[in-house]
């Protein structure tokens, strides 16, 4: 039988009537976790970037989760089981154990694991101990480390990430801090990098290779003939800038072999808020890629009108780096600002001539609606060779990207995010064009909504054409069940919304 649930309330009504598509099923691909440690994990759209807090590594074909809690300034290391349920837990504190300590970074290396970490010095002081390079084995017991003092930082890790590389026995730390003050007392914040001798721990060189200033993300890649660094600046440059060095681990060198800007940036020098994000950066045989979004660089007015970003990969040849391409992947207009948010992307590299480029969207009501009124937020995923061709369609699939890098375990991409005080662990077969599109929920996700305003005169006509609606709707003669409310207290209406809909 029909049955009408009313609720007299003390404000208008309204019926959202949904014409939502069913979706075909698609393969699983998000599991619910556990752990103790539920530090934020979402994707962050930035004008600086953060240290990674949250990694993950695979390790004999299972998930090992690396997080570090701010809470007790502890690094926790979890063991997954293939259900992803936590079996083993170490812990590794924060060596500064003085409350001005920070965590820096993880990496995954070829023989070792290794940890960052950092210490503010406040006075400007050469003695102090401010980064700190720790070299684990696999089963993270303490080999060694590499001390750096003074190193012109007074934080360490400030508006920006923390990223390692390795090739052959050295590893390539790159990184962003808070300068001593200049001779006008302005503490200048810029990215910063050293090399280290695996094998001793030893540093190569003596200060800094790359300088930009000021520096809100960066990234290092290596190949067998030359490493790749990639900052977002502001100011010096204002440009996304790409950097390659060759190898000269004898003696120190501060000149770039070429560079490029792919991106210039109007606006400012110095506007801290670039309205570009840079989110993965990876090596291909042939090819640098580079994960980004960012507004339309077409004119300083329309710069500064715009606050539309698209998603793009920049591809720029390794033989000539100055021939590099922009492949946009979004393109929506800047009258549509107030409706899409395209949010910082990830770059995973499957293989040699494979790799995925994912961001998150989120589309908003009608134009004019605060950010708050969410329609629909997904993620954008597609597979590309190595020249940014598409291999793939461009999929939708419901969930979001973590702030950590995705990592490959046989041809699987793998992340997790903490939402809602539960980790959720995603995996998806990327073995070829047609499993990556077998996730595609494009048509579930762009939900079409229709508004039927329903009301009348007052709280109580307002009820009444409410069943009258649901009568016609619903082709019933009548209802055998009726919630009845006060309309003189709302408190009581919207208690008796809850036991309607029970």
């Amino acid at each position: 039988m029909k049955k009408f649930i009313i609720t007299v309330v003390a404000v208008f009504s309204m019926l959202i009537v949904l014409n939502q598509p069913v979706s075909a099923a698609v393969p699983k691909y998000r599991y619910k976790g556990n752990s103790t440690v539920m530090d934020e994990c979402i994707a962050h759209d930035y004008y600086s970037a953060n240290v990674l807090k949250n990694n993950l590594y695979i390790e004999d074909g299972r998930t090992v989760r690396v997080c570090y809690s701010s809470y007790d300034r502890t690094v926790y290391i979890e063991y997954n089981n293939a259900d992803y349920q936590v079996q083993k837990t170490l812990k590794i504190p924060n060596p500064f154990d003085d409350g001005y300590g920070f965590f820096g970074g993880f990496y995954c290396g070829s023989e070792y694991n290794f940890l960052v970490f950092g210490h503010s010095n406040g006075t400007y002081d050469d003695s102090v101990e401010v980064y700190r390079t720790i070299k684990y084995s696999k089963d993270w017991q303490e080999l060694g480390h590499l001390s750096l003092y003074g190193e012109d930082t007074s934080i360490p890790f400030v508006s920006g990430c923390l990223r390692m590389d390795q090739i052959d026995d050295y590893l390539i730390v790159k990184t962003s801090r808070i300068m001593y003050p200049d001779e006008k007392g302005s503490r200048h914040q810029s990215n910063y990098d050293w090399m280290v001798r695996i094998s001793d721990m030893a540093r190569i060189g003596k200060m800094q290779i790359n300088y930009a200033s000021h520096s809100f993300n960066q990234f290092i890649k290596t190949d067998r003939d030359y490493f790749y660094m990639c900052d977002l600046g502001d100011a010096y440059p204002r440009a996304v800038e790409i950097a390659r060095y060759k190898y000269d681990f004898d003696k120190y060198t501060d000149t770039a072999d070429d560079y490029i800007w792919p991106i210039e940036i109007l606006g400012r020098i110095g506007a801290t808020e670039t309205k570009v994000r840079v989110g993965g950066m990876e090596l291909s045989d042939d090819n640098i890629l580079l994960a980004v979004t960012s507004v339309r660089m077409e004119s300083e007015e329309q710069y500064q009108a715009d606050e539309q970003r698209n998603a793009m990969l920049i591809v720029a040849p390794k033989r000539d780096m100055h021939s590099y391409r922009q492949i946009m992947f979004t393109d929506y207009p800047t009258s549509d600002q107030e409706r899409h948010a395209v949010v910082t992307p990830q770059l995973v590299k499957v293989d040699d001539s494979r790799f995925l480029f994912m961001w998150e969207e989120v589309h908003y009501g009608n134009p004019g609606m605060p950010a708050m009124y969410v329609e629909s937020e997904y993620i954008s995923a597609v597979m590309v060779d190595q020249d940014g061709n598409a291999l793939s369609k461009q999929i939708k699939l419901k969930g979001h990207l973590g702030d950590l890098q995705p990592v490959v375990n046989d041809n699987k991409v793998m992340w997790y995010t903490v939402d809602d005080d539960n980790i959720y662990y995603y995996c998806l077969d990327c073995s070829s064009p047609a499993a990556l599109e077998a996730y595609d929920q494009s048509s579930s996700i762009n939900v079409q909504i229709r508004y039927d305003r329903v009301f009348g005169n007052n709280r109580y006509d307002t009820s009444l054409a409410a069943a009258a609606y649901l009568k016609r709707t619903q082709k019933a003669d009548s209802f055998d069940t009726v919630v009845v409310t006060t309309g003189q207290a709302f408190p009581d209406a919207l208690s008796g919304s809850y036991l309607a809909n029970k």
